[in-house]
C-alpha cells in the first residue's frame, strides 16, 4: 500500500467511524437522564448490573469464535471465509439455544448466579437481546474488515436511535423497569440481525458452507484465549459494580453507572472509531512485512498517547454541568467517577492500540495472562476498598489495573516486534492530561461555588495551558508537531497521515 493511499483511506475511515460513533454514542447517552430522572435509583442499578451481565452472556455464547473469526479473516480466501463464517453462526445458534432452554427451566440458577430478582420473561428478553447484539456485531466486523465504513455506522448508529425511542416510549407510558429496556434492544439489535443475514446470504453463498469440526476446532483453539481475557477485561470495566451491590446497595451501584458510562461514551467517541480505522489496515500490512507494521504501530502509539487526551480534555470542560443537568441531586457523586474513570479507559484505549498487533501473532494467550491478572487484582482491591472508602476507590483501583495492563502490554509486546514502543514516550505524552485532570477535579472539589460560566471558562483555561505544555518540551513537540491519530514515522516505509 502506497504511503498516499494509506493516509487517505486511515483519514477517511477515522472520520466517518467517529462521525458515526458520535451520533450512535449520542442516542446512547440519550438513556442515561431517562433512567436516572424516571426510573426509581435501585432499578437503574439493577440496569448497570445488566450492562455488566451482557457482554459476559455475549462472550459465553459465541466462545470466542467470532474474534477467531477475525483474526483469521486476511488469511482466508472468500470461500473460506463462507465457510467459517456459518459455521461460527451455527455454533452461536446452538450455545445460545442451550443456554435459553437452561435458564427458563431452572430460573432459580440464573438469579442466583447473578444476584437479582429475574423473572423468566426478562430472561427470556435478555438471551434474545444478547444474541441480536452478537450478530449484529459479527456484522460490523465483515463491515470493517471489507473496507466498508459507511455501512458499519449505518449499523452503529441505526440500532441505538431503535433502542432509545423503544424504551422511552416503554419507560415513559408502559412499564418503568429493566424489561422495558430490554425489549428496546431485542427490537433494535433484532432488525439488523435480519438486514445483517440477508447480506451474508448475498455476499457469502452458502454452497461454500458445511459443518465443518476442523474449521470450529481451529477457532475455539484461536479464540479461547479471547474468553478469559475478555471476561476480565468485563470484570475490570463492570465487576466493581458488584462488589459495589455487595457492600453499599444497588443504588450505590445506580451513581457510580451514571458516572463511569459517561467516561466510556466520552472516551469512545473518538478512541474506537480510530480502533477500528487502524485495526484492519495493520493487521493487513502485517500480513506482508510484519517490521513495517510494528514500525508503525509504535508510532501510532506515541501520536495517539498525545492526540487523544487533547480531545478528552476539551469535551471535560463542561462535562460537570451537563451531568448535573441530567442527572440531578441524586447523582452529584457520579462526577467524581466519570473525572477517574477518564483516566483509566484512556490508559485501555492506549493500551488496546499497543497490542493490536499481538493478533497478527495469533499470541491471544499473552493478552488473556494480562487481563486475567488485573481482573484479579482489581477484585481484591475492590473487595478491600469499596466497603471502607465508597465507590470513589472503585475506580481509583480501575485505573490501578488498567496502569499495569499498559505496562505489560508494551513489555510483552516489545518481544514480538521489531519496533520497541519506549513506555517512557508513552507516559511523559499523557502526563499533561493528567495534570489537567487533577487540576479540574482539584477546583471542583476544593474550591466549588463557582458560576457555571467561570467555572468551565476556568477549566478552558486549564485545557489551553496544557495544549501549550506540549510544544514547551522537546520530548511532547514531536508527537503534537503531527497532530492528530495520523502522524507520519521517519523509519516506517508504512505512513499515516499528516
Amino acid at each position: 500500500m502506497s504511503s498516499a493511499v494509506s493516509q487517505k483511506k486511515i483519514g477517511k475511515l477515522f472520520t466517518i467511524y467517529s462521525s458515526g460513533r458520535a451520533v450512535g454514542m449520542l442516542f446512547s447517552v440519550l438513556l442515561i437522564p431517562l433512567f436516572a430522572r424516571e426510573m426509581p435509583q435501585a432499578e437503574f442499578g439493577f440496569i448497570g448490573i445488566l450492562w455488566f451481565i451482557i457482554p459476559l452472556l455475549s462472550r459465553a455464547m459465541n466462545l470466542g469464535l467470532d474474534a477467531a473469526l477475525g483474526m483469521k479473516f486476511f488469511k482466508l480466501t472468500h470461500q473460506e471465509r463462507s465457510l467459517y463464517l456459518y459455521n461460527v453462526l451455527l455454533c452461536t445458534v446452538a450455545i445460545g439455544v442451550a443456554i435459553m432452554a437452561v435458564g427458563l427451566w431452572k430460573i432459580n440458577w440464573i438469579q442466583f448466579a447473578i444476584g437479582l430478582q429475574m423473572t423468566r420473561n426478562g430472561y427470556f428478553f435478555l438471551i434474545l437481546a444478547v444474541f441480536f447484539s452478537i450478530c449484529v456485531t459479527i456484522t460490523q466486523a465483515f463491515f470493517q474488515y471489507e473496507g466498508k465504513a459507511v455501512k458499519n455506522i449505518i449499523f452503529s448508529i441505526c440500532p441505538p436511535v431503535i433502542i432509545t425511542v423503544t424504551t422511552y416510549l416503554l419507560v415513559c407510558y408502559v412499564d418503568k423497569n429493566y424489561i422495558s429496556y430490554l425489549k428496546g434492544l431485542v427490537l433494535g439489535y433484532g432488525i439488523f440481525t435480519i438486514v445483517g443475514i440477508l447480506y451474508f446470504l448475498k455476499k457469502y453463498s452458502l454452497n461454500c458452507f458445511y459443518v465443518s469440526l476442523p474449521v470450529i476446532k481451529q477457532l475455539l483453539r484461536i479464540g479461547w484465549p479471547t474468553i478469559p481475557s475478555t471476561v476480565g477485561g468485563i470484570l475490570l470495566a463492570s465487576g466493581d459494580r458488584y462488589v459495589i451491590k455487595w457492600a453499599l446497595g444497588l443504588n450505590a451501584v445506580a451513581v457510580y453507572t451514571y458516572g463511569y458510562r459517561f467516561a466510556e461514551y466520552v472516551a469512545s467517541m473518538f478512541l474506537e472509531p480510530y480502533q477500528k480505522a487502524l485495526g484492519p489496515i495493520l493487521m493487513n500490512e502485517a500480513a506482508k512485512d510484519s517490521d513495517k507494521a510494528s514500525c508503525y504501530n509504535a508510532d501510532v502509539v506515541y501520536t495517539n498517547s498525545v492526540f487523544f487526551p487533547i480531545l478528552v480534555g476539551l469535551i471535560i470542560v463542561p462535562m460537570k454541568n451537563i451531568m448535573f443537568w441530567l442527572g440531578g441531586a441524586k447523582y452529584i457523586q457520579s462526577y467524581w467517577i466519570f473525572l477517574l474513570a477518564v483516566i483509566g479507559i484512556l490508559f485501555f484505549h492506549v493500551r488496546q492500540i499497543s497490542s493490536i498487533i499481538l493478533n497478527h501473532f495469533e499470541r491471544a494467550d499473552l493478552n488473556m495472562y494480562i487481563v486475567i491478572g488485573a481482573a484479579l487484582l482489581n477484585l481484591v482491591l475492590n473487595i478491600c476498598l469499596v466497603p471502607k472508602y465508597g465507590i470513589i476507590m472503585a475506580a481509583v483501583t480501575t485505573i490501578i489495573c488498567y496502569f499495569l495492563m499498559l505496562f505489560s502490554t508494551i513489555f510483552i509486546a516489545n518481544f514480538l516486534m521489531s519496533t520497541r514502543i519506549n513506555l517512557r514516550k508513552v507516559l511523559v505524552r499523557i502526563l499533561p492530561f493528567l495534570v489537567f485532570i487533577s487540576g479540574v477535579f482539584y477546583m471542583d472539589w476544593f474550591a466549588d461555588g463557582f458560576s457555571a460560566f467561570q467555572s468551565c471558562s476556568l477549566k478552558f483555561l486549564m485545557f489551553l495551558i496544557m495544549f501549550c505544555v506540549m510544544f514547551i518540551f522537546e520530548e511532547m513537540r514531536k508527537g503534537v508537531a503531527r497532530i492528530g491519530p495520523f502522524g507520519k514515522h521517519k523509519d516506517c516505509s508504512l505512513k499515516v497521515l499528516t
